[in-house]
């Protein structure tokens, strides 16, 4: 539920965004789940194939995205749960990268590459925004209980609330 929340609110605040994936079939996953609306621009297997892209670690897919979004990496999120995306993200220079941990570890995506991690993508939707900073490296580490810092992610990133009465999100900015 956190992952298409973000999408929908990313898409509200009129935010490019983009899929890479080293699968052949990512167009054919997202238009099945009823998301490939979102994401006009798609960097899959077949395309990574063609051009001759360089697959993850590498950051050559996620450039090739941000080239077709006509995004500045240093100023284009990279959302990742695995570590070889991560260390993609960080190669590309994209900023910021943030490591979802499902499993990897916020120690481990963040000594990849990841400048926040988060449990559930919904994390990057709440507000006011806070952080723990872990005891060891660098790079925050949000738990549930722990939102991520506002100012680590770019410029016009929505921060809907949730209304504690009808549990209906809103687009409500800071």
């Amino acid at each position: 539920p956190g992952s298409l929340r973000l999408v929908q609110a990313l898409a509200q605040a009129g935010l490019p965004m983009a899929v890479v994936s080293a699968s052949n079939n990512a167009h054919q996953v997202l238009e099945s789940a009823g998301l490939v609306e979102f994401f006009p621009v798609i960097v899959d297997g077949h395309q990574a194939q063609a051009e001759g892209l360089a697959g993850k670690p590498a950051p050559d897919t996620y450039l090739a995205a941000a080239r077709q979004l006509g995004a500045d990496p240093a100023r284009t999120a990279v959302v990742e749960d695995a570590l070889g995306g991560v260390s993609a993200g960080r190669a590309g220079g994209f900023s910021p990268v943030i490591g979802v941990d499902r499993g990897a570890g916020g120690p481990a995506l963040i000594a990849h590459g990841a400048t926040l991690v988060v449990d559930d993508l919904d994390q990057l939707l709440l507000d006011p925004p806070r952080t723990e900073l872990p005891a060891e490296g660098p790079g925050p580490i949000v738990g549930r209980e722990n939102p991520p810092l506002s100012d680590q992610l770019p410029a016009g990133w929505p921060t809907p609330t949730v209304g504690a009465e009808d549990g209906q999100s809103s687009d409500e900015e800071d």
